[in-house]
């Protein structure tokens, strides 16, 4: 036995042989380890203001040039020549846009979002209607634009999204406080699951529409014409006169907070962190302190399921189960609580049986339907090497 493992009798071919492959192989894991912890590196998610970076579809702070900030590369293009980045004693460097001048983003920037958000300050160099800061859709009529010193002949905020079917929906305030270069921050949020559409000024909520009939996929198509400073009309007077700094767009509705966490840490009123791992933002309401932090009066369903095994072995049920939340809301998976067997009996014959679980605190009872299945014959194994001595 000592011989079997001892490498002095063996060929010097032989040993030349092992010691490569022994090389090979601890080059490879050395090769795979690293790229591991690349992976790992790139997979990390950071924070920037509260929001987890997965949920941010791009970012353009203009301070120089038009590129995406975000991990995904959508950079932005500039079109004319009426557009340069100038200094500004509040963010430094900041593209100033007018004339015919305006911003494309790629077509695809948009496809399949569910939800949008859109954070972005403005200083605007006259005060006048027809003003786009964006407009984004598939064409005039499917579409949508936000106009902070309004449209036409109208004045004052507004924020519209068109679907191309007729149904539109608008955001609109008289909230003063756009003025000749002060610089406001303009958030507007499309809450596909709460079927709202909400527009704030600085940090302040300022209008709130309910009931949104649509989905975002009526609204962008594959090909999208994303302007920013610019009407997909040619026939609006969209000329942008003034300068952008920040401007975010998010596959997630941002809540109240979350934007006015945007243009307080703008402000430096706090510190802006970046990188630092926080509690997610909960979308179920807060509870009084002096109750359990339980959801149960949002619970509507709870999922059931179904399982298969085999002729003797009981099944192994799932500790949480899906469950549906009022109004859209994005809660929990529920914890069930199921009885625990005697024995084997219902599994010890072909056929199907239930399990009804149970829900602390509710009158919820998901069901597991099992079906019970025969032995699946498994071949036997068949031999397909041969041994062989050492020396060959």
């Amino acid at each position: 036995m000592n011989q079997l493992f001892s490498l002095k009798n063996t060929p010097k071919h032989l040993i030349f042989e092992l010691k490569r492959l022994f090389f090979n192989y601890l080059f490879l894991f050395i090769f795979c380890m690293g790229n591991y912890s690349v992976a790992q590196a790139q997979n990390g998610d950071q924070i920037l203001d509260g929001i987890g970076e997965t949920g941010l579809i791009a970012r353009y702070v203009f301070d120089g040039d038009a590129k995406d900030w975000s991990r995904n590369n959508l950079h932005a293009a500039p079109q004319g020549d009426a557009f340069n980045y100038v200094n500004d004693e509040q963010f430094g460097n900041v593209i100033s846009i007018s004339g015919n001048s305006y911003i494309t983003l790629p077509e695809k920037t948009l496809n399949g979002v569910e939800s949008l958000s859109i954070s972005a300050w403005v200083k605007f160099d006259e005060i006048k209607s027809g003003n786009y800061l964006l407009d984004f859709g598939k064409n005039a009529d499917s579409h949508f634009f936000i106009a902070p010193l309004g449209i036409q002949n109208s004045e004052g905020f507004t924020a519209v999204i068109r679907d191309g079917k007729g149904d539109g929906y608008e955001n609109n305030s008289t909230k003063k406080e756009f003025q000749k270069d002060k610089w406001v921050h303009i958030a507007v949020v499309i809450d596909i699951p709460s079927k709202t559409l909400s527009s704030f000024i600085n940090g302040i909520a300022v209008d709130k529409k309910k009931d949104l009939a649509l989905e975002l996929d009526e609204v962008f198509g594959q090909k999208n014409q994303l302007n920013i400073g610019r009407s997909l009309s040619t026939s609006d007077n969209s000329d942008f006169d003034g300068k952008l700094h920040d401007f975010r767009l998010y596959r997630i509705p941002l809540s109240e907070n979350q934007v006015l966490k945007i243009y307080d840490n703008a402000l430096k009123k706090e510190s802006s962190v970046v990188n630092e791992r926080e509690e997610p933002e909960d979308d179920l309401p807060q509870f009084p302190g002096d109750i359990p932090q339980l959801y149960n009066n949002y619970l509507t369903q709870v999922a059931n399921i179904e399982m298969e095994t085999e002729v003797g072995y009981l099944p192994r049920l799932p500790r949480y189960l899906d469950g549906t939340y009022k109004n859209g809301i994005k809660g929990p998976r529920v914890r069930v609580q199921w009885p625990a067997p005697t024995d084997n009996t219902d599994a010890a014959k072909e056929g199907s049986y239930t399990v009804t679980g149970s829900v602390a605190g509710t009158a919820f009872k998901p069901t597991a339907k099992i079906n019970v299945k025969a032995h699946e014959k498994m071949p036997f194994p068949a031999q397909t090497l041969e041994a062989f001595d050492l020396d060959k």
